[in-house]
């Protein structure tokens, strides 16, 4: 749940983004289940956002919260099914610099125990990666109660695993500036 710095221990700090054509697209908008999901396992959200569900604006967010390491973590709810128009795994599968394969498998098993029809089980797609030391999910726009489901079981325990997997390494330099007064 906690992350090291040099300071001691802090919050794993979260971006959490809706994928959509626009804000009105959003018909039943999960992402407050998932911002409570997240701050009542102790995480931060530092920001909620709207992306539009275009791989060039998914690249966008992803390179510019990654680079500037804003968060630990980026969840992005939607646009992760099998319509011509869901882009969020493609954009995802050219940034990520490794795909944490056994999530989708996760996922799907999730919807297997949930008694989710087959054909939701079979079209179902979420993916979980790292680029540049920060954890990016995907997860499908699902009734509150799936979303509900899949971050209590599946995304909140493996975050803070993940995140302490993924940050890259500090350097020795980086150590001595973190221990001066």
């Amino acid at each position: 749940m906690l992350k090291k710095s040099g300071a001691g221990v802090r919050p794993l700090r979260c971006v959490v983004a809706t994928v959509a054509a626009a804000r009105a697209s959003v018909k039943e908008d999960v992402t407050q289940v998932v911002v409570d999901s997240v701050r009542a396992a102790g995480f931060v959200v530092e920001r909620m956002v709207t992306v539009n569900r275009e791989k060039a604006f998914i690249h966008e967010l992803v390179l510019s919260i990654g680079g500037s390491n804003e968060a630990d973590a980026i969840l992005l709810i939607g646009g992760v099914g099998i319509g011509a128009r869901d882009l969020t795994c493609e954009a995802l599968d050219e940034l990520v610099d490794r795909r944490m394969d056994g999530f989708g498998e996760a996922y799907r098993r999730l919807l297997v125990d949930a008694g989710e029809s087959v054909a939701n089980i079979v079209t179902g797609r979420a993916m979980a990666g790292v680029y540049n030391g920060c954890v990016v999910v995907a997860l499908p726009r699902q009734t509150r109660t799936i979303v509900r489901r899949t971050m209590q079981t599946l995304v909140v325990p493996m975050l803070p695993r993940a995140v302490r997997i993924a940050i890259p390494p500090v350097a020795p330099e980086s150590h001595a500036e973190l221990s001066s007064p």
